[in-house]
This record gives C-alpha cells, sequence and structure tokens, in this order.
C-alpha cells in the first residue's frame, strides 16, 4: 500500500472516529467505513476519499463542489462521490461530509434490515398457507 493511502486511511478514520458504530472492513481491496451492515465511506485506490450518498439532494450538493467526482471503478458507481481534494487538508469538511454519509448508512442499514425481516416473515407465511392449504385431487 502506498504512504499516499496510509495517510488517507489515517484521515478518514481520524475524522470518523467522532462517529458511532463504526467499523473498518475492505472493500474491493480498500479500507472502507461501515454503520452496521451499510458502507458510507472508503479511501479509493486513485488517492481520494469517497462517501455513498443515496439521497439525490445530498448527492448532487457534494457533486456541485469544485474538484468532486463520480466513483468509477469498471463503471460509475451510483450514489457515490470522491470529495475534492481539498477536503484532503480539512478535517471540518470531511468530517460533515462523513457524518452526513454515515446518518444516511444507518437509514440504509435499517431500511435493509426491515426489507429482510419482511422477506423472511412473507417467505414463511407463504411456506405456512401452502403446508396447511389443502390440496384438491382431480
Amino acid at each position: 500500500m502506498t504512504e499516499q493511502l496510509q495517510e488517507l486511511e489515517a484521515l478518514m478514520d481520524a475524522a470518523a472516529a467522532r462517529l458511532p458504530h463504526v467499523i473498518k472492513k475492505r472493500l474491493f481491496g480498500c479500507q472502507a467505513l461501515y454503520r452496521e451492515r451499510a458502507v458510507f465511506a472508503l479511501v479509493w485506490k486513485t488517492g481520494r476519499i469517497g462517501v455513498k450518498l443515496p439521497i439525490p439532494a445530498q448527492y448532487h450538493e457534494l457533486m456541485s463542489k469544485v474538484g468532486s467526482e463520480p466513483w468509477v471503478a469498471h463503471a460509475v458507481m451510483s450514489q457515490w462521490v470522491l470529495v475534492p481534494k481539498t477536503f484532503h487538508s480539512d478535517p471540518n469538511l470531511l468530517f460533515d461530509w462523513l457524518k452526513i454519509a454515515h446518518g444516511l448508512a444507518d437509514d440504509e442499514a435499517a431500511t435493509a434490515v426491515r426489507t429482510k425481516s419482511t422477506k423472511i416473515v412473507r417467505s414463511a407465511t407463504k411456506g405456512s398457507t401452502r403446508a396447511s392449504t389443502p390440496r384438491r385431487r382431480s
């Protein structure tokens, strides 16, 4: 790993240290930050920090900043913005956007858990309904 990526990881870690329930894991060979099971930030191999912003208003607000770019990894990664390099030298700006992405990840994780639970309940209901419904013979 290059020294630049290590510095960015340390910078991202320091900015995220004030956020609750942050877990570090690897994603696509890069350090990523998660809240519960939802990823919200990463250090990309090109030497940039990216944040996931699934709400269009926040995505477009950050994309409007000079130096922001979409994250491209073989294709444009939906909802991801590589923050301007100027944010790398401004811990407050970096923290502000990490905090927004972190908050949105909490909503995403909660939605994923609710959706998964609903699917499980629906499957169980369908299975028990089928099992309890007698079949007609012709």
